[in-house]
């Protein structure tokens, strides 16, 4: 999931609150990490809990943030491979079998659900029974460009072009269609890899982001598409490769690689050969040891040679793009940035002592206020394991690790709990089920009533 920012303040002291160790995520692409967008578990908060989504049992689980005790679950029809999206009360969720769902977030009922693709047609995929056509164009949300005083929820569907992909708009509270694009599935371009023009369509996996009145939708081990949020109309595939995309103001950034997401040409900035995962804010864009001043962009277009064949002294071509510098702020030895919560950056390094068979990973809370000023480490812990997603809510700090293990950090004093699965996980209740949480909602689940309810 791309880095993100918070306005929730966290404390400088914090302390171990919970521990839920859950099963690790099972991605659908095992041969490619570049692929696996889903191979860590993505939460999201709100309204004082945390809102988990599982490719394993097809459900999402929704935690309290503070005491890390389960509220409720809700069940769909395949795996749930990117993370929900939150907007006021509500949640929203999109899964492998097709469909875009609207939940409350108070108790995870279901308020309206959409297929996003043209028929359920079902097929074996992934090693599960999914729809031919599935969700893995993660939800996002945002103002509507075109409809002022409503609000867009955007979805895609579809993996393999020559079936068709579609991405959609939705209006946010009623769940009505506003557009569907799908003329991104066959376009004649040049592929990332030189000498190489084809037939290539999106195959959008990982969860969409916004950039002004673009959406940016990524595109696996391919270019990130872009569409306009008004119409829908596919505009073009932008710079970069990856998963992970995410917008802010009228730049988008893809696998570290910087563009301009109005007209899509690459931005080459002076010194920077790529952002790598990057924490962009409007106070300043952080990387692995070092931040930069958006501020102080100065772009204009220029024109760079690229090698038309893989033969290195072959012939070339001509590629529009921007250029300019950035006044980099401050060089630190910092780790990889994930989340800026008020003043505050969190950052992850590799331990000491940590192996390949036994990782561990040093977590740090930098007091970045002073955004000219050399950072300082405020707290830091080291926890088991390799950590691929963090986020802060409400004074707390939730690091998750690959291997399945949640960790909430938080300002209390008390003795931290620690949750474990109490059951392999077996078939899973009708879609659209919620299940209350305790021994009753488990017991239900185990022995077949698809409504949760003993």
């Amino acid at each position: 999931m791309a880095p993100a920012c918070s306005h929730a303040a966290l404390p400088d002291a914090l302390l171990l609150q919970w521990t839920r160790k859950l099963p690790p995520q099972r991605p659908a692409w095992t041969d490619d990490g570049r692929a696996m967008f889903d191979r860590c578990y993505q939460p999201a908060a709100g309204g004082g809990m945390l809102f988990v989504a599982s490719t394993v049992n097809d459900r999402l689980t929704a935690y309290d943030l503070a005491g890390g005790a389960e509220k409720w679950r809700f069940y769909a029809e395949g795996p749930i491979r990117t993370a929900p999206a939150t907007w006021r009360d509500r949640l929203y969720v999109a899964a492998d079998d097709g469909l875009l769902y609207c939940l409350r977030a108070a108790d995870g009922s279901l308020l309206w659900k959409r297929r996003c693709c043209p028929r359920d047609r079902r097929l074996v995929g992934n090693e599960r029974v999914i729809s031919a056509w599935p969700c893995r164009g993660g939800p996002a949300v945002a103002p509507s460009p075109a409809r002022p005083g409503r609000t867009d929820v955007y979805v895609a569907a579809g993996v393999f072009p020559f079936m068709g992909t579609f991405v959609c708009a939705y209006d946010a509270e009623t769940g009505e269609p506003v557009w569907t694009g799908s003329d991104s599935s066959f376009v004649f371009r040049r592929m990332p890899h030189p000498g190489s023009w084809s037939w290539a369509g999106l195959s959008p996996q990982g969860n969409l982001a916004v950039a002004g009145d673009r959406l940016i939708a990524p595109g696996g081990i391919d270019s990130p598409g872009v569409f306009d949020r008004r119409t829908g109309r596919f505009l073009f595939f932008g710079d970069g490769v990856g998963t992970s995309v995410f917008g802010h103001g009228k730049f988008a950034l893809c696998g570290g690689a910087l563009f301009d997401a109005a007209e899509g040409r690459p931005v080459r900035l002076e010194g920077i050969r790529n952002f790598g995962h990057a924490v962009l804010t409007e106070r300043a864009w952080y990387v692995a040891g070092a931040a930069y001043d958006p501020c102080s962009i100065e772009l204009a277009p220029a024109i760079i040679k690229l090698p038309e064949t893989v033969d290195p002294n072959g012939p070339t071509y001509d590629r529009a793009i921007l250029a300019g510098t950035i006044r980099r702020l401050w060089t630190a030895r910092t780790g990889t940035p994930w989340v800026a919560v008020n003043g505050r950056l969190v950052v992850t390094a590799g331990a000491r002592g940590a192996t390949r068979d036994r990782p561990r990973t040093a977590v740090q809370l930098l007091d970045v206020s002073d955004r000219a000023a050399e950072p300082k480490v405020v707290w830091e812990t080291e926890i088991d394991g390799q950590v691929g997603d963090a986020l802060g809510s409400d004074g707390r700090l939730v690091v998750v690790t690959l291997d399945g293990t949640i960790r909430c950090f938080g300002p209390d004093s008390r003795q931290a709990k620690t949750y474990e699965s109490l059951r392999p996980y077996g078939p899973t209740p009708t879609a659209g089920a919620v299940e209350p949480a305790g021994p009753a909602g488990r017991a239900a689940a185990l022995f077949g009533d698809s409504r949760g309810i003993a």
